[in-house]
């Protein structure tokens, strides 16, 4: 049996201060003018930024939690998410989902009400699923994806 945990982040003005949903670990990334954060991580391949562009956000329809229905279904990111997660890993069979999250882009030039998925795998291989650090894919509501900027988190 699988567990999936989704989370629906509700904003707090205390959330509203900082710029990325995790802690940044380094300043260190090639960002481009006009570039939001929006979700900081580590990976197994070191520090890892994602970034949209207000541009691209502005074309992600806008969402309200308690008014409208999502306008991208789990199910339909998780699928966009997947076969990007996979054709990034060549050598891996597949991947397992082990959370989604559904996060406000909050940060630097974002326009309201935008919203995006963060949905972390597990790579499987030889059936099984590894369990290493975090693998998120990230995914606008409009089925796009969010840049991945690498660092080696130093």
């Amino acid at each position: 049996m699988t567990f999936v945990r989704i989370t629906l982040y509700l904003v707090t003005a205390s959330t509203v201060m900082g710029c990325a949903s995790s802690p940044a670990p380094t300043n260190h990334y090639p960002s481009s003018p006009g570039d939001v954060s929006l979700y900081s991580t580590v990976t197994d391949d070191g520090c890892t930024l994602f970034v949209a562009t207000v541009e691209s956000l502005e074309r992600s329809p806008a969402w309200d939690p308690g008014i409208d229905e999502l306008p991208l279904k789990v199910a339909d990111a998780v699928t966009v998410a997947k076969a990007h997660f996979i054709a990034a890993h060549p050598g891996i069979e597949g991947a397992a989902v082990r959370s989604i999250e559904l996060k406000p882009a909050l940060c630097c030039g974002a326009p309201p009400g935008r919203w995006y998925y963060s949905i972390d795998f597990s790579p499987t291989v030889g059936g099984q699923a590894v369990f290493r650090r975090s693998n998120p894919v990230v995914v606008l509501l409009d089925g796009s994806l969010a840049k991945e900027l690498r660092d080696n988190c130093q």
